[in-house]
C-alpha cells in the first residue's frame, strides 16, 4: 500500500512538472511571437464613393483683348501708360507731335490732289483712245462690206461668163443638128471646150480672191476690236484717292483731338508698341484687355487628372491663402501630352491680370459597394491584391494566417480604392497596415487598439 502511495505521488508530480513546463513554453513562445509575428490591422470592406480632387496652378488672363491703332509714321511725342496700368474710357494713352501731325495732313491733301489732276488726265486720254478705237473699228467694217461687195460683184461676173461658155460647149451638139456648116467641127469643139476651161479657171480664182479678201478685212476688223481694251485706269485713280481721302479723315480727327490716342473703354493695358521720340509702326498701337468683357483664369491639368475634368465642374479658386467659390470650368482643351487646357471665366474684382491662382476641381463617383483603403491595395507585375486573414486552430490555438486574394479596380484615389464587386464578402478581414513586412501564408497577430 505504502508503494502504490508512492508511485501516485511521483506520477502526480512528474503529471505536474509536465503541465508547468508546457505552460512555460507556451508563455515563451507567446513571448517569442510577439516579437516575430506581424501585427496588422483589417478592415472590412465597405460602400462609399470615391472623389476626386483635382488641382492646378494657372494665371489670370484677359478675356477679350483688342487694339488701339493709329496711322503709321506719326511722331509720338509722350506716352502716358504701362504695361498693367489699368485705365478708363477716355484716358489718354499716348500723345503724337501736332506739328508733325498737321504737315502730315498737308502732304496728304498734296497728294489727293496730284491724283485727282492725274485721274482726270486719264479719264481724257482714255475718252480719246476709245473714240479712236471706235473709228477704227467702224472704218474696218465699212472695209469689210465694201470688199464683199465688191468681190460679189466680181464672182457674179466670173459665173456668168462661166454659164455663157457652158452653154457654148453642151449646146454645139445642137446647133451642129439644126444644120450649121463648119468647116471642121473639131476646131470648134475645142475651142469652145478651151473657153469653157479657161472661164472655169476664172470663176475659181475670184471666188479664191473673193475668199482671201473677206478673210484679210474680217482679220482687221478683229484687230480693231482687239485695240478697245478695257481700262480701268480711272476707276483704280479714284480708289487711291478714296484711300487718301479716309487717312486725311482720320488724320484730321486726331488732330481735332489734340493728338491725343485714348482709351474707348475701361480696360487693362497689355502690350505698348510706340516708344517716345519714335514713329508709330504698321501695327496696334497699344493694346488693351477690356474689363467690361471680364477675365479669365486658365490651367493646365495634368495627364493623369484629365479624365476626372470636363466642361461645366464646379471649381474653387484659391490665392495668397484666400479660397473663391462658385466658379465653373468653361472650356476644355485637349492637348498633344494627354493633358488638358482649362479656362475659367472671372468677374469677381478680387481677381487681377497676370496673378498665379490655384484651380481645384472636386469629382464625386457613383457609390461603389466594395472599397478599402489604399493602404490595403497592393500591386505586382501582374495585378492588383489584397491580403485578407483565415483563422485556423493550431497547437497553439487558433492563429491568423495571410492568403492573397487577387482584385480587380475600378477606380482609386488617394484615400480609397473601388474594386470588382463579388470577389470580397462584406466580413471578409482585409490588412490594412502591418507592423512588418508580411507575404501570403505569414502568420499575423491582431493588433489591440
Amino acid at each position: 500500500m505504502r508503494e502504490n502511495r508512492t508511485v501516485r505521488f511521483y506520477a502526480v508530480r512528474i503529471l505536474a512538472w509536465f503541465f508547468a513546463v508546457m505552460f512555460l513554453f507556451t508563455a515563451i513562445s507567446r513571448v517569442t511571437a510577439s516579437f516575430t509575428v506581424a501585427r496588422v490591422v483589417v478592415e472590412n470592406p465597405s460602400p462609399r464613393r470615391i472623389s476626386h480632387v483635382v488641382t492646378a496652378d494657372g494665371v489670370v488672363e484677359k478675356n477679350r483683348e483688342f487694339a488701339v491703332v493709329c496711322e503709321q509714321g506719326l511722331l509720338v511725342k509722350t506716352v502716358y501708360v504701362l504695361v498693367g496700368q489699368r485705365v478708363a474710357a477716355g484716358d489718354v494713352l499716348a500723345g503724337i507731335d501736332m506739328e508733325y501731325l498737321k504737315e502730315r495732313i498737308a502732304s496728304v491733301r498734296e497728294e489727293i490732289h496730284v491724283l485727282e489732276l492725274t485721274n482726270q488726265d486719264a479719264a481724257t486720254a482714255r475718252d480719246k483712245n476709245a473714240r479712236e478705237a471706235a473709228q477704227a473699228l467702224a472704218r474696218a467694217k465699212q472695209d469689210y462690206e465694201q470688199i464683199a461687195a465688191d468681190t460679189d460683184v466680181v464672182v457674179a461676173r466670173a459665173a456668168e461668163k462661166l454659164q455663157l461658155a457652158k452653154d457654148a460647149y453642151y449646146g454645139f451638139e445642137d446647133t451642129i443638128k439644126a444644120g450649121a456648116e463648119y468647116e471642121n467641127i473639131f476646131v470648134e469643139l475645142a475651142a469652145r471646150e478651151a473657153a469653157m476651161k479657161a472661164a472655169q479657171e476664172a470663176y475659181d480664182d475670184a471666188l479664191c480672191d473673193q475668199k482671201a479678201a473677206k478673210k484679210n478685212a474680217a482679220r482687221a476688223v478683229e484687230d480693231a476690236s482687239a485695240s478697245q481694251t478695257p481700262d480701268h485706269s480711272v476707276e483704280a485713280g479714284r480708289l487711291q484717292i478714296g484711300q487718301k481721302q479716309r487717312e486725311l479723315d482720320r488724320l484730321q480727327e486726331l488732330c481735332d483731338a489734340g493728338g491725343e490716342i485714348t482709351a474707348p473703354v475701361e480696360s487693362v493695358v497689355t502690350g505698348i508698341s510706340v516708344e517716345t521720340g519714335q514713329k508709330t509702326p504698321d501695327a496696334a498701337a497699344v493694346t488693351l484687355a477690356d474689363l467690361s468683357s471680364g477675365m479669365r483664369f486658365t490651367a493646365k491639368i495634368a495627364k493623369q487628372d484629365a479624365g476626372y475634368v470636363s466642361a461645366g465642374d464646379e471649381a474653387t479658386l484659391s490665392k495668397n491663402g484666400a479660397r473663391f467659390t462658385g466658379f465653373f470650368i468653361e472650356t476644355v482643351k485637349s492637348c498633344e501630352d494627354g493633358s488638358l487646357e482649362v479656362s475659367v471665366l472671372l468677374d469677381d474684382a478680387s481677381f487681377s491680370i497676370g496673378e498665379t491662382a490655384t484651380v481645384e476641381i472636386s469629382k464625386q463617383q457613383a457609390v461603389s459597394q466594395t472599397t478599402v483603403s489604399r493602404n490595403a491595395l497592393c500591386q505586382d507585375n501582374t495585378a492588383w491584391f489584397v491580403y485578407v486573414l483565415d483563422k485556423k486552430d493550431t497547437v497553439l490555438g487558433e492563429q491568423y494566417f495571410v492568403r492573397r486574394v487577387d482584385v480587380g479596380v475600378k477606380d482609386k484615389n488617394a484615400g480609397y480604392a473601388a474594386l470588382e464587386d463579388g470577389v470580397l464578402a462584406e466580413d471578409t478581414m482585409i490588412v490594412s497596415d502591418s507592423d512588418r513586412y508580411i507575404e501570403a501564408g505569414s502568420r499575423v497577430r491582431l493588433q489591440t487598439p
